[in-house]
């Protein structure tokens, strides 16, 4: 009886997922679990002598900035932040560095070679819209997600997919290389806030947004890797939306879909 239960269950999950899974295949992009266990990948992107670097973090006015957060290092769920007086501390191997504080523009540091850093967070004025009371836009449909995104012409919209732990859509470009896309994606362990070192670390330009929407840390952050292909990801902690391998004109779609966010407040 059992057995039969479960095969049903499987049967009709696999007929929800099936769309979505192979366009997750397609698009080959993890969703970030594990953030304190390294990648192979990552790993070999680690500097082969530890940095040893110390900095303050101060604000245009040059006041200290207290509580901003270094992350993106190789130290796995240990944390690194400023002290009452601006300054930090630590060691680490990682090539780059993001430091972020909740109303400002991140700063990316590069590591090798640095011994001492003085870092100005300049201020953002941005902010994310709510979404109106009856949005045209695709949300995920439970697992408490709030964000909303646009219909693109010349982007697909696709079904709703889930797993016993998250929901997922994708919106698709094809490319010159094949379909690239952003999964957008809610559930408890979907994500963890913050863009893979991965793609952080092997980027040549990189910029980053940090907003506070219903009482939530929100990271936009986007960059150019070393192989000419461009990455965004927009997300907090258990949602987000993000691509990742996109030629420039395909990654011209794709952030329209993600600028037009808005912000469902009825956590759905």
């Amino acid at each position: 009886m059992a057995t039969g239960i479960h095969e049903s269950l499987v049967k009709a999950t696999w007929q929800t997922l099936r769309p979505a899974f192979v366009v997750a295949c397609l698009l080959s992009v993890p969703h970030l679990l594990f953030p304190q266990r390294l990648s192979q990948q990552e790993v070999s992107l680690l500097l082969t002598t530890e940095q040893r670097i110390s900095g303050v973090v101060i604000d245009q006015h040059e006041l200290p900035i207290v509580n901003a957060f270094i992350q993106q290092t190789d130290a796995g769920d240990r944390q690194f932040a400023t002290d009452a007086s601006g300054h930090f501390e630590l060691s680490t191997r990682a090539p780059a560095i993001v430091i972020r504080k909740v109303g400002f523009n991140s700063a990316f540091v590069r590591t090798a070679n640095v011994r001492s850093l003085r870092i100005i967070l300049e201020p953002t004025h941005s902010t994310l819209p709510a979404c109106p009371r009856k949005p045209l836009c695709k949300s995920i449909d439970g697992w408490s997600s709030i964000f909303c995104f646009p219909n693109i012409t010349g982007v697909r919209v696709w079904k709703q997919g889930h797993d016993v732990d998250y929901g997922m859509r994708s919106f698709t470009v094809q490319s010159k290389n094949g379909v690239v896309g952003i999964r957008h994606g809610s559930g408890p362990l979907w994500s963890f806030g913050f863009p893979r070192s991965e793609e952080v670390w092997k980027s040549v330009d990189y910029s980053e947004i940090t907003y506070m929407a219903t009482e939530t840390f929100i990271v936009d952050a986007r960059g150019k890797t070393t192989d000419g292909k461009y990455w965004r990801y927009f997300g907090r902690y258990g949602e987000s939306a993000a691509y990742s391998d996109a030629d420039s004109e395909s990654a011209i779609l794709l952030d329209r879909v993600l600028d037009g966010v808005c912000i469902r407040e009825d956590k759905h």
